[in-house]
């Protein structure tokens, strides 16, 4: 039984032939003599011929180039969308400040020119100076005060 346990470590590499040639004729041997590991290299061969097979069929590139191509258009639009998103905010934001700016611009300037114009063509000067809650100003307050 002890042969049969290092004979059954040894089927792997005996299937593809990694052994030297006198360990190789030993497992044969053993092989020919011995219907369990016969029937257990048998099975072993089976399920790694299955395996060989699988890992030489041809991959469709046709179907892996579209999916790369199209995994790789989605990024592309992700970072494109991304960048055109900021690039709308900094102009709508640009655009309105410069607006702002614009029209608080022409707002004094057209306040000092109309300003100035007032001043140039009027003659009135202001000889007195009326402080906010002024008793004069206030009409109620003028009367009682002087009815008193």
């Amino acid at each position: 039984m002890n042969d049969c346990t290092k004979i059954e470590n040894n089927l792997i590499f005996f299937y593809y032939k990694e052994l030297n040639k006198e360990k190789m004729e030993q497992i044969n041997v053993h092989l020919l003599n011995c219907s369990k590991c016969e029937i257990l290299y048998n099975q072993l061969a089976n399920s790694l011929s299955v395996i060989d097979i699988e890992k030489n069929t041809d991959i469709d590139l046709l179907l892996t180039n579209k999916i790369i191509e199209q995994v790789l258009l989605v990024e592309k639009n992700k970072k494109g969308k991304n960048n055109s998103v900021v690039f709308k905010k900094l102009i709508q934001t640009t655009l309105t400040v410069a607006a702002i700016s614009v029209g608080i611009f022409f707002g004094v300037f057209i306040g000092g020119f109309y300003e100035s114009a007032n001043i140039a063509n009027s003659n009135f000067e202001q000889t007195e100076v009326f402080y906010f809650n002024d008793l004069e100003q206030e009409a109620f307050l003028s009367e009682i005060i002087n009815n008193e």
